[in-house]
């Protein structure tokens, strides 16, 4: 858990960000509970109808959830004492649907004001539909993007992007269904936050990588969130 100035600044963002939707948590213990199909979707409450049942598509629902993620990101960011026009951040993007929802949220902070970059990792291919749509508005948009092949290339202008030392980064590599530790690019991505000298912060969406949200297990390599926000 962060420590001094910035510990302060998150538990400020956790004083005043209660929000209807998603929670923030800070979390300082494993998360147990939740289970999940590896989507980044929470599953449904007992007893109550899935969201698609109320005519809500899965396209609307990571609009949802990246609008109230971008009040959280823009309160982290203001409390650790960054104006949110030109405040660098960084959006790791994984190729499921919370890779999804971190393209959604570049959007929504790009339009606060913030200078995102995304960094896909794992590449484009086989994209679920809605986080494949989210892509493409990215792109479409201009919206900063590093891709590639995965080769040494294009590690090396992640770790540059991450040594850039961006005010806010997102991890949105994994989501919740994860029961076994982080592999390839998504463990090469984590990895890169593992350093504590000058960490900037992480704002992760739905659940850290590489904490199986089902039983609490932490599978290294894992992301040390500052602030979590969850869908449910």
């Amino acid at each position: 858990t962060p420590a001094g100035p910035a510990r302060a600044a998150v538990d400020r963002v956790w004083r005043h960000a209660p929000l209807a939707g998603p929670s923030c948590r800070v979390p300082t213990a494993p998360m147990t509970g939740r289970g999940g199909g590896g989507d980044g979707r929470a599953p449904a409450r007992a007893g109550s109808s899935p969201p698609q049942a109320a005519g809500l598509t899965g396209l609307a629902l990571m609009e949802a959830a990246a609008a109230k993620a971008s009040v959280v990101a823009a309160r982290l960011l203001q409390a650790s004492g960054h104006a949110l026009s030109g405040a660098p951040v960084l959006v790791l993007a994984g190729r499921g649907n919370n890779g999804g929802d971190g393209l959604a949220l570049a959007r929504h902070l790009r339009a606060l004001g913030c200078v995102v970059t995304v960094c896909l990792c794992g590449g484009s291919d086989g994209l679920p539909a809605d986080a494949a749509t989210n892509l493409a508005v990215w792109r479409g948009s201009g919206g900063a993007i590093l891709e590639g092949p995965g080769d040494e290339l294009f590690w090396s202008d992640v770790a540059e992007s991450v040594a850039r030392q961006p005010a806010l980064v997102v991890d949105a590599l994994l989501g919740i269904g994860q029961t076994r530790p982080p592999s390839g690019p998504i463990a090469r991505a984590v990895q890169l936050l593992a350093g504590e000298d000058l960490r900037p912060p992480v704002l992760a969406l739905d659940v850290p990588t590489g904490l199986d949200a089902s039983t609490g297990a932490c599978y290294p390599p894992c992301v040390s969130a500052d602030v979590t926000v969850t869908f449910g």
